[in-house]
């Protein structure tokens, strides 16, 4: 039941070379988006390590000013 088809010469070299050069792009594509990726999720972990240390600063700010207050009364 097997029927082969004639291909004409060089076909499948050329089917083959177009696959390969569609596997590099499709390659490159995903390698620049995974990378994107990576350098989005780096900046996102460093905006929430400097979210945390500035909410520390602020409650040093806070501290201080209290201590601040504390010394001189009144003085607001």
């Amino acid at each position: 039941m097997e029927e082969k088809m004639k291909v004409p010469q060089g076909t499948k070299e050329t089917l083959l070379s177009k696959a390969g050069t569609v596997t590099e792009n499709v390659k490159e594509k995903v390698k620049g988006k995974a990378e994107e990726l990576v350098s989005k999720a780096k900046e996102s972990e460093l905006a929430e390590k400097a979210k945390g240390k500035l909410g520390n600063l602020k409650e040093g700010a806070k501290d201080l000013l209290n201590k601040v207050a504390d010394k001189f009364p009144g003085k607001k």
